[in-house]
C-alpha cells in the first residue's frame, strides 16, 4: 500500500483541496486529534440516519440517510476511560458531516 500524503496544512489543519469529494465529507481532508485522555486514535465511521454502521462505500449511495459517528473503541484504546465497547453503538450523536464530527472531537477546553 502506498503512503498517502495528507492534503492538510499541519499548522492550521486546513484542507488544500480534494479532487474527489467535497471538503465536508472527505475522509482524507478531515483529521482527528489524539484522545485527550489516552493519546489514542479515534476515527469517523459512516452510518445511516438510525445509527447503523456501514462501509465507506455506503457514502456514495446512501439508501437510508447518511450520517457520521465518532469511533474510539476499548479494543484499540484499552486504557482509555472514555473508550466504548466495540459491540455497542459508537456514540449518542449522529453528525451531518465528517467535518462536524471532527470539530466536536477536536474541541479542547482550556482549564
Amino acid at each position: 500500500m502506498a503512503n498517502i500524503v495528507p492534503p492538510w496544512n499541519d499548522d492550521k489543519s486546513e484542507c488544500f483541496g480534494c479532487q474527489q469529494h467535497e471538503y465536508e465529507n472527505c475522509c482524507k481532508c478531515v483529521r482527528l486529534k489524539p484522545c485527550p485522555f489516552c493519546g489514542g486514535s479515534a476515527r469517523i465511521i459512516v452510518c445511516d440516519d438510525e445509527g447503523n454502521h456501514h462501509s465507506d462505500e455506503y457514502e456514495h449511495d446512501p439508501w437510508s440517510g447518511l450520517g457520521f459517528m465518532l469511533y474510539h473503541s476499548e479494543d484499540e484504546n484499552p486504557d482509555c476511560p472514555i473508550a466504548h465497547d466495540p459491540e455497542e453503538q459508537c456514540g449518542l450523536k449522529i453528525y451531518d458531516s465528517r467535518k462536524e464530527a471532527a470539530a466536536v472531537w477536536n474541541k479542547r477546553v482550556k482549564g
